[in-house]
């Protein structure tokens, strides 16, 4: 939780003991605007997604991110990204082939 990256040794552990004991709490859901953690809003909502399988949403959720939380994510949403990109073109191709069965029958 740790946004400055110039941050010392104890801040970092300071923030994943907290991290650690904030993100057992499932009810977490409270605003930014409300006086929430932005971030932990986000983790929330994309964890929320993910248990229902919508990594669409989820990947938007994580990119909204900033600082550090979006370093440490940067590499999952390059492949939730991948793998989005993926199910689109084998959905066209899809799409495509039964185009091209119904034209021929």
């Amino acid at each position: 939780l740790v946004t400055d990256p110039d941050s010392g040794i104890g801040s970092h552990i300071l923030s994943r003991a907290m991290s650690f004991l904030t993100l057992r709490d499932n009810t977490y859901d409270t605003k930014p605007e409300d006086g929430g953690s932005i971030t932990l809003y986000y983790l929330y909502k994309a964890q929320n997604e993910m248990k229902q399988n919508n990594l669409d949403t989820a990947t938007r959720y994580l990119n909204q991110l900033v600082g550090k939380p979006k370093l440490i994510v940067k590499d999952w949403l390059i492949e939730a990204r991948s793998l989005l990109e993926l199910r689109q073109s084998a959905s066209v191709l899809l799409n495509y082939a039964k185009m091209k069965n119904n034209e021929s029958t």
